[in-house]
């Protein structure tokens, strides 16, 4: 059954002696599977030597849905691979795990643009009101035209969660 794959695959993973390939594609066939058993196992390996390894552990964390992950997560906010960077802000955004926010906001000073354009859609995604100031500097300040789109669209996109919210309690307000 799946839960001896989980293992078997979980095992593979850890396995420092195997081929980074090969321990690669344990980690997709863990994400594929989606069984929450092999969380230890994936969040473990967003601290492998290989970044190849670390970037599709954030990915597969985004699959498997459990917010356990977002502390790991965090810390891969910090990782020296840009890339690894970007799957932990879309993997935080997609988990909406309001906890993560701190770290964001300190990650929309990343030196890559890539990695800045993640997290402010992920904050984007978590859409809590406490991050609109930073993303309104953000959108009049920052000198990249892109990053400044972007972070116009995040406060559009909060804004417009935060009047369809509002009209919510109005509307039971009524009842």
């Amino acid at each position: 059954g799946d839960s001896r794959a989980v293992d078997a695959l979980a095992i593979l993973l850890r396995d420092s002696n195997e081929k980074d390939d090969i321990r690669k594609d344990a980690l997709k066939s863990l994400r594929k599977i989606g069984d929450k058993s092999a969380m230890p196992a994936i969040i473990d390996a967003l601290r492998d030597n290989d970044k190849n390894i670390r970037e599709e552990a954030a990915k597969a964390l985004d699959k498997l849905g459990d917010s356990s992950a977002v502390p790991a997560l965090i810390l891969a906010l910090e990782d020296v691979e840009d890339d690894v960077r970007e799957e932990a802000a879309e993997t935080l955004g997609e988990l909406g795990d309001k906890t993560a926010i701190p770290a964001l906001l300190k990650a929309l000073n990343d030196v890559d643009n890539k990695v800045r354009m993640k997290v402010i859609a992920a904050l984007a995604k978590i859409g809590d009101e406490s991050t609109l100031e930073a993303l309104k500097k953000i959108a009049e300040e920052d000198v990249d035209i892109h990053i400044r789109a972007i972070a116009n669209e995040a406060i559009k996109l909060i804004d417009k969660r935060r009047t369809q919210n509002g009209e919510l309690v109005l509307s039971l307000i009524h009842i």
